[in-house]
């Protein structure tokens, strides 16, 4: 079991809360979406990293969905900075909430989680 793994896993299930809370305001349907689908795979990494007895199949995939996950953070990343000082509604009904770049750290952090968790992989085996 790799508490890098559970931590990253935690921090992904947060993320994805974040935008199923309704905390940045009334947003479209496709941001909800995509929390469910990232706080989901946050859930399934954790239950992962939870067995006792993980098979072959069991860590592979574990360790493509870390790759996924940091991949999927980029682009809420490029949004955050890009409509910095900008309100995120579509309009309708309008808001005040603006968007800040500092709302991408949750984002970075779990890329930042994902590639260390990562890292015993690289390591060589030495016979």
């Amino acid at each position: 079991m790799s508490k890098l793994r559970i931590s990253s896993g935690v921090l992904t299930c947060f993320v994805g809360f974040i935008y199923l809370s309704g905390l940045f305001g009334q947003v479209e349907s496709e941001v909800i979406t995509w929390g469910l689908f990232i706080a989901l795979l946050g859930g399934s990494s954790i239950f992962i990293e939870l067995q006792e007895d993980k098979s072959k199949r069991l860590k592979v995939i574990s360790s493509f969905m870390l790759p996924i996950i940091a991949f999927l953070q980029l682009l809420p990343i490029y949004l955050w900075f890009s409509y910095y000082g900008s309100s995120i509604s579509d309009g309708t009904p309008s808001t005040s909430f603006l968007a800040h770049y500092l709302f991408a750290v949750p984002h970075i952090s779990t890329i930042i989680l994902c590639l260390l968790s990562l890292y015993p992989l690289t390591k060589v085996k030495k016979a």
